[in-house]
């Protein structure tokens, strides 16, 4: 609950540099694959209060991870993966606003590299990495899997 208020006041923080129209942050919440219904419910849970305190704040929120996916391609298993890479293209680099990239989930590391896991291709630290290479903006990344160190 403490890192909720943390979320809320940086957010509302960075209400003062930016134009009356704009969210105070871009967020975009990534729920991995749970692997268990344990954890589904968990993940689920989190991803609201995340999509509850980003309404409170006025910053955009967009979720990947919980979607059905029944009907996607399964020739296609890098949905998730996708999903996320896109939504990093289209952000305006150069923004004042900060964006958010919160991991719900698991993870793994090999030795080389850390991997957060998604329903089908899992995103390493250095994938994210360049994709984030062209924004310029304040990037916050919250990475609640294992093996985390390395995003």
């Amino acid at each position: 609950m403490k890192y909720i208020w943390i979320f809320v006041i940086a957010l509302l923080a960075a209400a003062p540099t930016r134009a009356a129209d704009q969210p105070t942050a871009d967020v975009c919440v990534v729920v991995g694959d749970p692997g268990e219904d344990t954890y589904a419910t968990g993940f689920e849970k989190a991803a609201q209060t995340w999509q509850d305190n980003c309404k409170k704040a006025d910053a955009t929120c967009t979720v990947i991870g919980l979607d059905d996916q029944k009907d996607a391609d399964p020739a296609k298993n890098s949905l998730d993966r996708d999903q996320l890479k896109d939504w990093i293209a289209k952000l305006a680099p150069d923004a004042t606003t900060p964006v958010w990239i919160v991991y719900l989930g698991h993870g793994t590391f090999d030795g080389k590299d850390s991997r957060f896991n998604l329903r089908g291709e899992d995103v390493s630290a250095t994938e994210l990495a360049t994709w984030l290479k062209p924004v310029t903006r304040p990037v916050i990344l919250i990475d609640g899997s294992s093996a985390s160190a390395p995003f």
